[in-house]
């Protein structure tokens, strides 16, 4: 990932780097995307975890995180389930090194939609919806549209 930013800005540094993983990054240790920040403790905390695997934390050089919490469940601060749960996790584990965006699988949210959206948006510094098919073909745009303006009240 520090090469690929350092290429990327010797091209033209306006561009950011953003990267799109699954929220879950204790399941996720076995590919290599440790998108946390060297300095969070979070592999320390499983058996798997060390040091040099903490340090191996990649967040410093991305611009944004885009958190894959595609997740049925929209809050719940003690449910790993839940979008609310997966977004502080991110923040937590990211600290300052960069951004973070609330994602959201559309299919999940065909009643919702709107909840969602505000959520991610209130809890985080931006969002975005997976797939745009889905949003088209169930017509979920008002909806969107509600959730937006719902976290725009909130500022």
């Amino acid at each position: 990932m520090k090469e690929v930013r350092k290429e990327i800005h010797s091209i033209n540094n306006k561009v950011e780097l953003e990267y799109w993983a699954a929220s879950w990054i204790h399941g996720i240790y076995g590919q290599g995307q440790n998108w946390a920040s060297p300095k969070s403790d979070f592999s320390l905390n499983y058996p798997w975890g060390s040091e040099a695997y903490n340090e191996s934390g990649f967040a410093p050089y991305l611009d944004t995180f885009l958190c894959g919490t595609y997740l049925e469940r929209i809050y719940g601060m003690d449910d790993p389930e839940s979008i609310e749960y997966g977004i502080a996790r991110a923040q937590r584990l990211v600290g300052n090194d960069c951004k973070v965006f609330g994602t959201i699988y559309a299919l999940n949210h065909k009643t919702n939609i709107a909840d969602a959206v505000s959520l991610c948006l209130e809890k985080s510094e931006g969002l975005m919806i997976f797939d745009i098919v889905q949003v088209i073909e169930m017509n979920l745009w008002d909806d969107i549209q509600k959730g937006i303006e719902r976290a725009e009240a909130q500022r």
